[in-house]
């Protein structure tokens, strides 16, 4: 009983009943070396305190201490104090609203893809095979693109598709201005769907194998068992 009531009445210090760091990455000691100085009524102690933290921080940020290094930690130092440190340094103070500038909204891509599980490379290729002179060199470049639509449409469809329904998206999606050549035969569903089969095959042997070869280092790598 005498330990439960002991216990009960240590008061638990938890982060979430911490004061907010201002910037995390430099941790609560940095934050109270801050607040300690901005306590500091001297002004010229405040300084020489403020100059040893910045060169304490340098040591703690990795990378080039070349450019605007030295500045940015000096403002990151005005920014752990709410802008309230009063000392004579090398870089002028920012102000709370320069570091509290909202970011620029990103604005996304409006481009509308007609058959999305064709993707935008695809959709790239028709844009430029519509561009090319009728003729041999554009009727193999077509071919290429409404095989190669074959196969990308095997993979959300796995039973079958119709060549027709591949020339007709092609059509759609050229505006028109791809009419495929009857001529044309794409490579048979059964095939393409063997190819894929093999490469599923492959790659989980190749999976498989790397797997055995870990199993195995690591095995090697264990002592062996004494005998008694």
């Amino acid at each position: 009983m005498y330990l439960c009531s002991l216990f009960n009445s240590i008061k638990m210090d938890y982060n979430t009943s911490r004061e907010k760091l201002i910037l995390p990455e430099y941790g609560r000691n940095i934050q109270r070396m801050v607040e300690q100085i901005v306590s500091e009524e001297d002004k010229s102690r405040r300084t020489r305190l403020v100059y040893g933290l910045v060169e304490v921080i340098s040591q703690l940020s990795s990378g080039p201490k070349d450019g605007d290094f030295w500045h940015k930690l000096w403002d990151q130092v005005f920014i752990i104090s709410d802008f309230k440190l009063d000392i004579d340094s090398p870089y002028p103070m920012p102000s709370k609203d320069d570091i509290n500038v909202p970011p620029q909204r990103v604005e996304y891509s409006n481009n509308e893809i007609k058959f999305r599980h064709y993707g935008k490379l695809i959709n790239n290729l028709v844009e430029e095979a519509s561009k090319l002179e009728n003729g041999e060199q554009k009727n193999k470049v077509v071919a290429e693109i409404a095989d190669q639509m074959k196969k990308l449409y095997l993979t959300w469809n796995r039973d079958s598709v119709d060549d027709s329904l591949i020339f007709k998206n092609l059509y759609e999606m050229s505006d028109g201005k791809i009419d495929i050549a009857p001529d044309i035969h794409l490579t048979p569903t059964a095939v393409i769907l063997n190819e894929e089969k093999k490469r599923q095959v492959l790659a989980q042997s190749k999976r498989t194998k790397k797997t055995n070869s870990n199993k195995s280092a690591m095995s090697k790598g264990q002592p062996k068992k004494k005998k008694y």
